[in-house]
């Protein structure tokens, strides 16, 4: 948490409450002097509704801590449409029911998918009437035509389309590169590309971004697993 003071990050994103993410890390963030991107997670399985209980569950534990002064943004669904969990007019509904439902909470409110997502006229058509900044997952170490340097310059074109879309303002809400998994064309993870390709993304539009992650996810599996950022930020989990 403490890495605010070192180099200027401002908020932490949380996908979800799993773990007691909620009651965990915003008295952490709170302290640290960080706001909170706060996430409902729609999980595999689940309705894409207040109606879930689990997403209920977790509207639930927004309200009863109640600090919506620390909370920078609320994203509902992360990748939902991408992963086919969630129509566009079941995300607009849901935000307008969680909006409805925090009436503490006066930020913005978004959702997280892919840029070809937004680009579909029966997602975007009713999401861009609910949202107040388009919220957008871009890496682009997925496109094997970019290399680490060219990384900042790939991002902030997507965020160039992005922001024709609905005529709001765009977050990049998860951007990073790997420090290990081989190369996806002339995009290579590895130590060094992860330093060339943060750089570029910090200058070319850093202040737009959420860097993912704070540390490596070996659970995840070798394909998700080495997004952690500790070396190219000077600090490590403790």
């Amino acid at each position: 948490m403490r890495a605010r003071a070192k180099i200027g990050f401002e908020a932490v994103r949380i996908y979800g409450n799993d773990c007691n993410t909620l009651t965990n890390v915003i008295p952490a963030c709170i302290k640290e002097g960080l706001e909170v991107i706060a996430g409902i997670f729609i999980k595999p399985g689940g309705q894409c509704s207040v109606n879930n209980p689990d997403v209920q569950q977790q509207i639930n534990g927004l309200k009863a801590l109640g600090n919506w002064d620390v909370i920078r943004l609320i994203v509902a669904g992360n990748e939902s449409a991408f992963n086919k969990l969630c129509t566009g007019a079941e995300l607009a509904q849901l935000i307008k029911d969680v909006r409805s439902q925090c009436t503490g909470y006066t930020g913005p409110i978004t959702c997280a998918e892919t840029l070809n997502i937004w680009q579909e006229p029966d997602f975007a058509g009713p999401m861009c009437e609910v949202v107040d900044v388009v919220g957008a997952n871009i890496h682009a170490i997925f496109n094997p035509d970019v290399t680490a340097a060219g990384a900042g310059d790939f991002v902030k074109g997507q965020i160039d389309i992005l922001e024709k879309i609905c005529g709001k303002n765009v977050i990049n809400l998860e951007t990073g590169w790997k420090h290990s998994g081989g190369c996806n064309g002339d995009a290579c993870a590895g130590p060094s590309e992860q330093q060339t390709a943060i750089a570029s993304i910090r200058e070319k539009c850093g202040s737009q971004s959420v860097f993912f992650s704070f540390d490596d996810a070996a659970w995840k599996g070798d394909a998700d697993a080495w997004w952690g950022l500790g070396d190219v930020f000077g600090y490590k989990a403790t």
